[in-house]
């Protein structure tokens, strides 16, 4: 990703939070301090400045030069699936585990909306049924699970009112 309001030249990498399904696309970049007060701000310093600035935060990304995907996520899984992060690194998998939530949420009609295998944002499973996922995550704060807290309890009320879907969710 470049943001030309905060470098032309600098890229950063980055990973999609949202699962493929979801309507609305969400990026979590964690800012990292600069390692003592006499430093610059790092570019994630400097883009949270710039946005917080901003009275239209939205206008300035309208011109971020986004480049990628790189590398993809296999569509077949078996009946358990679990997957393991830390920190920020939790946000590749956020966006595995909601759509397999979204993915078993459609199989029961537990949503009413308009949701595929084959999404128009070209869904990644191919219709195997996972029974359980399993999310294992250690965050440093509070602050950093509640970034993905509404995926989270969806996902444990899901597994109460289903029989057939367990969605586990283990926070260190």
């Amino acid at each position: 990703i470049t943001v030309p309001t905060v470098s032309v030249l600098q890229r950063h990498p980055f990973t999609v939070s949202s699962a493929p399904s979801d309507a609305v696309r969400s990026v979590h970049i964690k800012v990292m301090e600069s390692r003592s007060m006499m430093e610059e701000l790092t570019w994630t310093g400097q883009l949270e400045k710039v946005l917080l600035e901003a009275a239209d935060p939205v206008s300035l990304l309208r011109d971020v030069c986004v480049e990628g995907p790189y590398g993809a996520t296999s569509g077949k899984f078996g009946d358990h699936v679990v997957l393991i992060a830390g920190g920020i690194g939790i946000t590749p998998m956020h966006s595995l585990f909601r759509e397999l939530l979204l993915h078993a949420q459609a199989s029961t009609r537990l949503l009413d909306a308009e949701y595929s295998k084959e999404s128009q944002y070209g869904g990644i499973l191919d219709g195997e049924d996972t029974k359980k996922v399993s999310l294992v995550w250690s965050a440093k704060s509070y602050t950093e699970i509640d970034l993905f807290a509404e995926t989270l309890f969806e996902a444990v009320q899901y597994s109460k009112k289903s029989g057939s879907h367990t969605f586990q969710v283990s926070l260190f």
